[in-house]
């Protein structure tokens, strides 16, 4: 059954050369200007590519979940809003339908609920009750947006997919949990030739590409699917908590930065460039260091989480330091420009004393 994998690596690399082409003449290309990073034109196929090579890959695959199926189906709704989105932007509200509809098919057709949040107060198991599908889409799509809305530098998106897939592989392999390892592999697969030619790789041939909102949004349902069933019975391997620390960086980034945005007065959804891979591209840091030190603090976060689940910490004392962690990660960025300046401050010193005692 090795070759599933080269199905999933060699279709993904094939269509990332195949489509840029066709991107250009088609206008599916992200523009330089405004809020951008890049200078250049960029083709927008990542997503078509990964999701391309994840489906041939997974047809391949025998025994699966009855998850994975309806997931399927509502992956590809995802990419095709997203690519639709990327050529000529859609209305907040279709592409909001188009989430809802996508994760109620996984969640009524796949029987991904999330039934409980656990013991999050100390005060007994939260079971949800009746409240457990519409509890589901509103988690899932967050999950989704917030993966979407952390799409903003090259490699930075992939980067924190390929650490969270590579954690829950291997919860997926100690808990014996083989079809669902077999899937997250492909999606390790398909992100790490997409990360890549995204983030390292400047020759001629596979030239610089970007996910798009189709490819955030399939691997943002992917991320909320298996979090949610990682984490409830019969299934579980993860303590609901576990999950939150798992997706910590993303979900915290949104959160607060939709927060802030209230308090200025302005719309929750509204564009800005605060989010924290802003606030460290503005104290100095190049943009691939900024995708370091993101991908370093993320890996920390994940780690935190599951060695709070291996040492048996309670779920409350795991939750109220998340949100503790929350608290302070909200009130700093609440002073961000004010951050960046003593970054860049501290940064510009250390040079000065680096070029004096040379």
């Amino acid at each position: 059954m090795w070759y599933w994998r080269v199905v999933a690596g060699a279709t993904t690399l094939a269509l990332l050369v195949v489509l840029r082409p066709i991107a250009f003449q088609v206008g599916l290309v992200d523009e330089p200007g405004g809020r951008k990073q890049h200078g250049t034109s960029v083709p927008l196929i990542g997503g078509a590519a990964m999701f391309a090579g994840f489906t041939l890959s997974f047809l391949l695959l025998k025994g699966l979940p009855p998850m994975w199926h309806p997931f399927l189906s509502a992956s590809a709704l995802m990419l095709v809003i997203g690519v639709l989105d990327d050529l000529h932007p859609l209305p907040s509200v279709v592409r909001l339908a188009a989430q809802v509809f996508a994760v109620s098919l996984v969640c009524i057709s796949g029987d991904v609920r999330l039934e409980s949040v656990g013991d999050l107060l100390g005060a007994g198991e939260g079971m949800l009750g009746d409240w457990v599908v519409p509890f589901t889409i509103f988690a899932a799509m967050g999950v989704i947006n917030a993966f979407n809305m952390v799409d903003g530098l090259d490699g930075l998106a992939s980067g924190l997919a390929l650490i969270l897939f590579a954690f829950l592989g291997s919860l997926a392999t100690l808990a014996g949990m083989t079809t669902d390892l077999h899937v997250i592999f492909i999606l390790e697969i398909v992100v790490a030739i997409f990360f890549i030619c995204n983030f390292c790789i400047t020759s001629t041939w596979v030239s610089r590409v970007f996910m798009g909102d189709g490819g955030s949004m399939f691997l943002g349902l992917a991320i909320a699917c298996l979090l949610i069933r990682f984490s409830q019975e019969p299934h579980q391997v993860i303590q609901p908590v576990t999950a939150l620390w798992l997706f910590a960086l993303p979900l915290m980034d949104t959160v607060s930065l939709m927060l802030r945005r209230v308090f200025h007065g302005r719309s929750p959804f509204s564009a800005d460039r605060r989010h924290l891979h802003h606030v460290l591209l503005r104290a100095g840091l190049s943009a691939k260091q900024v995708v370091y030190v993101v991908l370093a603090v993320s890996f920390v976060m994940s780690s935190i989480g599951l060695l709070g689940l291996y040492f048996e910490v309670p779920e409350n004392v795991m939750f109220a330091g998340f949100m503790g962690l929350f608290a302070l990660y909200f009130l700093t960025l609440m002073r961000a420009w004010r951050v960046a300046k003593v970054i860049r401050r501290k940064g510009r010193r250390v040079r000065m004393e680096r070029a004096f005692s040379e």
